[in-house]
């Protein structure tokens, strides 16, 4: 529904069944949002008598995604008014090589695989089942996990920024990072690879997208595929489908709420989640229970300990907290989600791959809001010191790499 209203505000050639960032985002996510909106629901209401619930846990997920719509028109409109022009240092990529930058991350990624693998679990026992070391083995080290995946991130980045370089190299660049993204043991990680892989290929005009896609879904399905596998040890379809349950989570929820059990917590998911900041292995006291892990442990006492919070679907935290108006106006003003929009708009409408391949806020916002898993668990202030220490760290490698170069050249 969501990508339907955006394909109305593009160009005429621009549809769900022709080749563009929407499109290549919605036909990826499709399955696995059938499965988890509608397949793995039916399923399991069948062993349920509280029909009405999982009908209000939808409902109110419906709510939150046509507020999220009216923000979407909000910053296409705004998108098409508001015009400026920030100058910044540019780069020249056909002198600045970034292979040793994207180099360092991948170190970066390894030393924080290595430690987080290493923690509890083993490495080699992570590598033989990733799945089983994401559930059960990142507890006090998470911070490894959630670093790891953003240094990845950025090194994948960094080689995809320079694409033209690797005509012949594209398949192999993607399969090294999928294959290392897949160490991540999540399911979302590796279509998000995916989808931006595509939309970069779309980005630089590639002639083959259309052959990559043909190779890459079903390759990404099938690791998909095995890591389910991985986690329920069984390829049974009631059993995949049962493993979709966000929504009977969230169902036993309201039931939990309308019955009068649930007492709403009053900003106590929100405030609390800040915890997320200080990792555990500085900060041994900290709680296991914060943020919305306030509901998990209400339901599932004593898992979040055992790193095991079972997820719900909807904006749960936000009707926890203040109930249905937490839901519409916690949805409606948050700001990240507008700029995200604002941002995504301008960048694929307004600024071409040679523009974003030749400015250092261009390319620190195609990161930001593109980048497959970039910052994902990393909250605010973190995410934006992290973002501002690449910046930085992009600034300082252009100046001494331009500096080198011309001294060389006056020799």
């Amino acid at each position: 529904m969501k990508s339907k209203v955006i394909i109305k505000q593009l160009p005429s050639n621009e549809t769900l069944f022709s080749l563009n960032p929407i499109s290549i985002a919605y036909w990826i996510n499709l399955p696995l949002d059938f499965m988890r909106l509608l397949v793995g629901p039916l399923f399991l209401i069948a062993n349920t008598e509280d029909y009405k619930f999982v009908g209000i846990a939808v409902l109110v997920s419906c709510l939150s995604l046509f507020i999220e719509i009216i923000i979407i028109r909000i910053a296409i409109y705004t998108s098409k008014k508001i015009f400026f022009d920030i100058k910044f240092k540019e780069i020249d990529l056909q002198k600045i090589n970034f292979n040793k930058l994207s180099l360092l991350f991948y170190s970066l990624f390894v030393l924080s695989f290595v430690l987080l693998a290493s923690h509890t679990f083993g490495v080699l026992n992570w590598i033989m089942n990733p799945r089983e070391g994401y559930q059960f083995h990142r507890e006090g080290a998470g911070q490894f996990w959630a670093f790891g995946l953003t240094f990845l991130s950025v090194s994948f980045f960094l080689k995809m920024v320079q694409l033209k370089k690797y005509t012949n190299k594209k398949i192999l660049l993607f399969i090294f990072y999928i294959i290392s993204a897949y160490l991540f043991g999540s399911k979302g990680i590796l279509i998000e690879y995916l989808i931006f892989f595509f939309t970069t290929l779309w980005l630089f005009k590639d002639k083959k997208i259309k052959f990559y896609i043909a190779i890459g879904v079903p390759f990404i399905a099938s690791i998909v595929l095995y890591n389910l596998y991985l986690a329920l040890n069984d390829y049974n379809f009631q059993s995949i489908a049962e493993y979709f349950d966000l929504y009977i989570n969230s169902s036993n929820f309201y039931k939990e709420y309308f019955n009068g059990n649930f007492k709403l917590l009053y900003g106590k998911i929100f405030f609390t989640d800040y915890w997320a900041l200080l990792p555990r292995a500085l900060f041994p006291n900290k709680p296991y229970v914060y943020g919305i892990i306030h509901v998990n442990e209400y339901f599932f006492p004593g898992a979040a300990e055992e790193t095991n919070t079972p997820a719900f679907g909807g904006p749960i935290a936000y009707f926890a907290d203040f109930g249905i108006l937490g839901v519409i106006f916690l949805t409606l003003f948050n700001l990240f989600t507008y700029i995200k929009y604002f941002f995504y708009f301008k960048l694929i409408h307004k600024f071409s791959e040679i523009q974003i391949s030749k400015s250092f806020l261009l390319i620190i916002l195609y990161l930001t809001f593109f980048a497959p898993g970039f910052l994902m668990l990393i909250p605010f202030p973190l995410n934006l010191i992290f973002i501002l220490a690449i910046l930085i760290i992009f600034i300082f490698f252009s100046y001494f790499k331009t500096k080198f170069s011309i001294e060389n050249s006056l020799r």
